[in-house]
């Protein structure tokens, strides 16, 4: 029934990547990147992934390192993105630029800020910072628009299913309530955008894992080690095989 449903959603979606093999794939975002690279990979696909850590894969977090990465424009984020992960702005610049296909996945809303400037380091004095949903449109908005300006590449959106992990501020009664309010802003804000650039794919995954098991008598996360934020491989494996066209 899972397979079923799931190919439903997928529709036209399914064999994106049937002819990648002489391509070359970029996924960049949260960890849910890495499963579709990893798929692709195996499948005899070229792939760059870069992970961004799902707690602050936001719209504007991501909005900071596309403009370092393309205009040059540093930010104290993406000063920290380079002093963490050791990132090579020009390497990287150079990657989105030879992918014929880039995925971008969004993780949530949120950002820290530090006396008023963004940073990455969660500290007593951080703030943490919710997007409103006009803040998160123009982001996305941004993030399309340097991708298209500066690569050549076919670009496809998805929303991690992932929840984010821990408590997310005094405007939440629980966690649950901002994994809810997050992952809904994200959904609602790029329907939106995507309709100004209607060539850009829209992959849901997250309403096939997050969506459809309500409506479905099937487990998805947590099935393989008993991680509640860990989707099970043999689903993953299913759905992502039939998007990469293996």
């Amino acid at each position: 029934a899972f397979g079923a449903r799931a190919e439903m959603l997928l529709g036209a979606r399914r064999n994106l990547f049937a002819n990648a093999a002489a391509g070359r794939l970029l996924a960049f975002g949260s960890c849910f990147a890495v499963n579709i690279g990893r798929v692709l990979r195996e499948k005899g696909c070229s792939v760059f992934t870069m992970v961004i850590a799902e707690d602050v894969n936001s719209p504007f977090n991501n909005d900071q390192l596309l403009r370092r990465i393309f205009c040059g424009e540093e930010s104290n984020v993406s000063q920290e993105l380079q002093a963490v992960s050791g990132l090579d702005f020009s390497s990287l610049k150079s990657e989105f630029q030879r992918a014929s296909d880039i995925i971008f996945t969004l993780g949530n809303i949120f950002h820290l800020e530090l006396d008023g400037t963004p940073t990455l380091y969660a500290g007593r004095r951080t703030a943490l910072v919710e997007e409103s949903i006009d803040e998160t449109v123009r982001h996305i908005e941004s993030i399309f628009g340097l991708l298209q300006a500066h690569t050549n590449a076919r670009i496809l959106a998805s929303i991690s299913p992932v929840p984010i992990f821990g408590y997310r501020g005094d405007g939440f009664a629980s966690v649950e309530e901002a994994d809810c309010v997050s992952k809904s802003q994200l959904r609602t804000a790029l329907h939106a955008v995507l309709k100004s650039f209607p060539e850009i794919r829209y992959i849901p995954t997250f309403e096939i894992f997050r969506w459809l098991p309500a409506h479905q008598s099937f487990s998805t996360f947590g099935t393989d080690d008993g991680n509640a934020r860990h989707i099970g491989q043999a689903l993953l494996k299913k759905v992502l095989g039939s998007i990469a066209g293996s």
